[in-house]
């Protein structure tokens, strides 16, 4: 687990100035942690966590079970406002990248899934985030949402990045399974044109 502060203010672009994947503070970074191959998945996703709702809490999980392709990808967690431990900020647990991927059973929370262990037999990771701070961890690590305490709702994006050699699942790369939009016109407009730039690249794509 590694976290970073940004010496960047978030909140002061826009997706009609520049992708905020594609921010140089955030491409070196995912250099230093992947190497020169890093690729960016243009699927990211933001988290809407409501506030006093224990059962639609993100629950402990790993990444990898939904994201799939190879398991060495990193996630990049930002929250989007300061976010301390009583507004459901992230946990991980210490090691659990180690584990493989552990067995699941479907969950209410946000990633639908929760790996089958008790949370006690981890030894968890967190605390109080500001906006800008950065929680890099491996796509393995179980990590999860402490519980939002607030009357506030609380808003993070994840992101993750891999190494251009190792293979990319096919839904890294939709806009959204869920949804008809498509990359096309969901970036008509966008000053930042790096979103699509995966198309022109010699990718290792796993259906």
């Amino acid at each position: 687990v590694q976290t970073y502060a940004l010496p960047i203010s978030i909140g002061g672009y826009s997706s009609a100035s520049i992708c905020l994947t594609h921010l140089p503070e955030i491409e070196e970074l995912a250099r230093r942690l992947i190497g020169t191959e890093a690729f960016v998945h243009p699927r990211i996703v933001g988290r809407i966590i409501f506030p006093q709702r224990p059962d639609f809490t993100t629950s402990p999980h790993q990444d990898f079970f939904q994201v799939r392709g190879s398991p060495n990808f990193v996630t990049l967690w930002i929250p989007l406002h300061d976010c301390s431990v009583s507004h459901g900020s992230l946990r991980i647990a210490r090691g659990s990248h180690t584990s493989g991927l552990l067995p699941v059973v479907p969950s209410a929370g946000a990633s639908g899934a929760t790996v089958d262990v008790h949370p006690d037999e981890f030894d968890w990771f967190g605390g109080d985030f500001e906006r800008g701070d950065l929680v890099a961890f491996h796509g393995m690590s179980v990590h999860m949402a402490a519980y939002n305490d607030t009357d506030l709702i609380r808003f993070s994006v994840d992101m993750r990045w891999q190494s251009r050699r190792e293979s990319v699942s096919e839904r890294s790369l939709e806009f959204s399974p869920l949804s008809d939009l498509n990359w096309d016109a969901v970036t008509a407009g966008w000053g930042c044109d790096k979103h699509l730039n995966w198309r022109n690249e010699d990718l290792k794509i796993e259906s």
